[in-house]
């Protein structure tokens, strides 16, 4: 059963992670070391918290449902150089932590030491120097990296995660971490939809259980608008992305908690329309 609060839904998500196992019986990263890695709490203005499950959690039930790697599904890291806002910083640091998931968990080593440094540059310009400094991280990262210890990798991946909360409530800027949180959902589905576009049917479960978590994101950026200027052009894009699931047929007044969305047949147009709507707004994020 499928669940759009973002409180349940990192339980869902901790509960289905893990990487298939391949025929060449790589290793997998554990189930149990992806269920260590941290959700963002994010507290609105009115004191609600609400736990936002992490790029690495959203990565890898997309990783258990096909999410096949292609490497042109990346930011490019020399994009950031056209990002000059903090607003749209803060959305690209989420692009780039979920392209640092992606390539993790599909072993590209290299590519994901290089997209860690790419988002603790970002971060930097966001004052999150601190977080990308605590306990040695970049460099407990690469040891991890060239020993090849998935499980130590996620850990760090967690205390990263677990740092940028800290400095963000310390500096009273939880909207930021939704931004970030928002630009990692979106860069994850974007990733997902080119995909399906490839001809893999069976990430389409996956993709309409992210998109189901669309209201609880509009509802916590709808409270935190005040906090950054841009934050309703954000609101807009989203919208856009839940009227494109709203129009999905096979869960029109359907109860979502109820919906088997691996069970349910999905008409091809509606989730066309939805993945270019994805493709449109990622695409609107990385240009910066």
């Amino acid at each position: 059963m499928k669940n759009n609060l973002l409180t349940i839904a990192a339980l869902v998500l901790l509960a289905s992670c893990g990487n298939n196992e391949s025929a060449d019986s790589e290793k997998a990263i554990p189930t149990d070391s992806v269920a260590t890695t941290a959700d963002t709490n994010v507290v609105a203005d009115d004191g609600d918290e609400v736990a936002l499950p992490s790029s690495m959690r959203i990565a890898s039930i997309f990783k258990r449902s096909g999410l096949k790697f292609i490497e042109t599904n990346l930011n490019p890291l020399d994009n950031a150089k056209n990002y000059k806002t903090s607003y749209i910083k803060a959305l690209n640091l989420g692009v780039y932590s979920a392209d640092m998931a992606y390539c993790l968990l599909n072993k590209q080593y290299a590519l994901s030491k290089n997209y860690l440094k790419g988002s603790k540059d970002i971060g930097g310009e966001l004052g999150l120097n601190s977080a990308f400094e605590a306990n040695n991280l970049a460099k407990r990262f690469e040891n991890n990296m060239n020993l090849g210890k998935d499980d130590s990798l996620l850990s760090i991946i967690s205390d990263l995660q677990l740092e940028t909360d800290v400095v963000l409530e310390k500096g009273n800027q939880q909207h930021i971490s939704t931004i970030i949180f928002a630009g990692a959902w979106v860069e994850t589905l974007y990733s997902a939809s080119q995909v399906y576009k490839s001809g893999e049917q069976a990430i389409i479960p996956a993709i309409i259980e992210q998109v189901s978590l669309v209201d609880n994101i509009l509802a916590v950026l709808e409270k935190q608008k005040a906090n950054d200027s841009s934050i309703p052009s954000l609101i807009e894009s989203l919208t856009a992305i839940k009227t494109e699931f709203n129009n999905i047929s096979a869960l029109k007044d359907k109860d979502l908690d109820e919906v088997d969305y691996t069970k349910t047949t999905f008409n091809k147009d509606e989730i066309n329309k939805l993945c270019e709507k994805i493709i449109a707004t990622r695409t609107v994020i990385v240009k910066g």
